[in-house]
């Protein structure tokens, strides 16, 4: 008879390489900038979507730092601005 797997056990943590990630979504910008460039100048729209995007996705991880107990303080010495200056930003997209 075969053992059935314990489905109890904790899963094991998952590495998540943030600056890898980063890198690579950095290196796609870039490229994208030199094709939109060659395209024409109604392809610069798709900054205005990823500049929007990238606003949500800053927020999102700034409001999931706070609930996992970071301050803003932790938050503002990551972004080398005050906590005041950290503050402000997530007041003014939550009320967009």
């Amino acid at each position: 008879m075969s053992r059935l797997p314990d489905i109890t056990a904790e899963a094991p943590a998952r590495t998540i390489e943030v600056p890898a990630f980063a890198g690579f979504i950095i290196r796609s910008i870039r490229a994208l900038g030199r094709r939109a460039g060659d395209h024409d100048p109604e392809s610069l729209r798709v900054f205005v979507t990823l500049r929007q995007e990238l606003d949500d996705a800053e927020t999102a991880a700034m409001l999931a730092l706070l609930d996992a107990g970071f301050s803003y303080r932790d938050m503002a010495r990551s972004l080398g601005v005050t906590h005041v200056a950290v503050l402000r930003r997530l007041q003014r997209r939550r009320a967009s």
